[in-house]
């Protein structure tokens, strides 16, 4: 389901559908506390590809009953919780991300399972997350984050006992996004406020710290349509048979 542009835009707070989840969108100046590079480590575990990781299973399993069986009984929620458990450090950062997004509820992983504790029982109950729930979470978070604008294949593989049982050579469980304009994944971020801070007159570091992922992208990508329409219009002063650049489009 599709979070409404102006809840977005404006950094409101979200609802999980058909939940009574409340979702912080976090500004820049809050993902700073955890730290760039392991804000990016912890959304991989929003970026799971589960077709990618069925499509190893046939072509590394030559038994194709046992890779049937394998396939029937994998699911995205499957291969976090095993990778959660195989992996201390996204575990923390998972959970350390999760609460920083949460404002009603805590995650925590509790013997090999994600449980929704209540801030407030009597208000919100407590419930353990399942797939369902994890596909509305993920939904969410991939909206307030624009992570198809961060990488649009982003994937996240698993490790331990269950990538044993699926395939012997998986893909590498990708620890970060891939590199983006030239950047670095874990600089990303301080690279596009740093573009704002300089290339326009109305926006300063101050200001930009107060701004979530969403508005800052949508900044991003509307300063960067404005620059095409200078540049535009300058050239057709100049004599020269261009279009112009329409920078008030929506994005």
């Amino acid at each position: 389901m599709s979070i409404d542009k102006l809840t977005l835009i404006v950094g409101a707070d979200v609802v999980i559908p058909e939940t009574p989840v409340k979702i912080h969108q976090p500004t820049i100046n809050e993902i700073a506390l955890i730290g760039e590079e392991r804000f990016f480590y912890s959304l991989n575990s929003f970026t799971i590809n589960i077709d990618r990781i069925k499509r190893t299973i046939e072509e590394k399993t030559e038994d194709e009953e046992k890779a049937k069986t394998l396939i029937d009984n994998i699911d995205e929620y499957i291969v976090l919780l095993q990778y959660l458990q195989s992996d201390e450090s996204l575990k923390i950062n998972f959970e350390n991300l999760c609460n920083l997004l949460l404002i009603n509820y805590k995650i925590q992983l509790l013997q090999g399972n994600l449980v929704m504790r209540s801030l407030n029982e009597e208000q919100f109950p407590s419930f353990p997350c399942d797939l369902n729930f994890f596909l509305k979470f993920k939904d969410t978070v991939q909206q307030i984050f624009k992570l198809n604008k961060i990488t649009e294949q982003s994937s996240l593989n698993p490790k331990g006992k269950l990538a044993e049982k699926i395939a012997s050579k998986m893909q590498k469980t990708r620890a970060k996004i891939e590199k983006m304009n030239g950047t670095k994944e874990m600089d990303i971020l301080s690279h596009y406020v740093s573009i704002l801070s300089i290339g326009t007159n109305a926006l300063n570091i101050s200001t930009i710290k107060n701004l979530t992922i969403y508005q800052l992208y949508d900044q991003l990508e509307r300063y960067n349509l404005y620059s095409q329409y200078e540049s535009s219009m300058q050239a057709a002063l100049a004599g020269a048979k261009v279009d112009i650049v329409d920078w008030l489009k929506k994005i």
